[in-house]
């Protein structure tokens, strides 16, 4: 059963993926959320890395589901601090309570549709998105939304699920500076990878994030640390795909 509150608004294009999350889906991963957090332990901390968050930095959170990410992320910025968004309130309140337990005041957490909330401009140094960012009903919607909302030379780290043929090769889209480690090669099987873009005029991300897609497979990356061991990725649904 569906527990949108009357307070999320959602895209109409995100109806769907709203209904699942803020229902019985979300509320299956909130109490299970020590589970998926360690189903995708061997890549957090390369995806940390290519996020390459300093002290001071403002980070965005998308589809923080119960907040791993945020958290983490606020404790590598002690003098900054983390938005996580995410459809699901019962995620989002596993997330609020684990910050309060953890001891981590630089961190909140709102219930939104990352589409279309009004995040301040210009607010972020960097946004990550952890399985999370390749669902969106209209990606480029979405990713222009988010890029208004950081700042001139702003970071995107995703962490994207792919199949190996998507790791061979890398693009370029105008008004962006890609980059591309020599180490990143294909895996064999269905995994995430860490990906990071650079863009100098954030604005032109709209169209250099089409390659998030509701399918699952994000066609790649720029900057790929692979995780020095690879676990079987956590079961998803086309139409319920990890949020966090």
């Amino acid at each position: 059963m569906a527990r949108i509150t009357d307070s999320l608004r959602v895209d109409p294009s995100n109806t769907e993926m709203a209904t699942a999350w803020d229902g019985d889906e979300g509320a299956y991963w909130a109490a299970h959320a020590e589970h998926f957090d360690r189903s995708v332990a061997a890549y957090h901390l390369p995806f940390l890395a290519a996020a390459a968050i300093g002290r001071r930095e403002q980070v965005l959170d998308i589809g923080c589901g119960t907040g791993q990410t945020t958290r983490d992320a606020a404790r590598r910025a002690p003098a900054g601090g983390t938005l996580g968004v995410d459809l699901s309130s019962e995620m989002i309140a596993v997330a609020r309570r684990l910050a309060v337990a953890e001891d981590i005041p630089n961190t909140r957490f709102e219930q939104a549709d990352a589409q279309i909330y009004p995040f301040a401009e210009r607010s972020f140094d960097v946004v990550i998105s952890r399985t999370g960012a390749m669902f969106f009903g209209d990606p480029p919607a979405a990713f222009a939304n988010i890029a208004r909302a950081l700042r001139s030379g702003g970071r995107l780290a995703l962490l994207p699920w792919q199949t190996p043929a998507g790791c061979a090769s890398c693009w370029r889209a105008p008004g962006s500076r890609v980059s591309r480690s020599a180490h990143c090669r294909p895996r064999c099987g269905s995994a995430p990878t860490p990906t990071t873009r650079t863009c100098s005029r954030s604005g032109s991300w709209a169209g250099c994030l089409r390659a998030s897609t509701r399918s699952g497979t994000a066609r790649r990356s720029a900057r790929c640390g692979p995780p020095s061991a690879v676990t079987s990725p956590p079961a998803a649904s086309s139409t319920s795909p990890e949020p966090g």
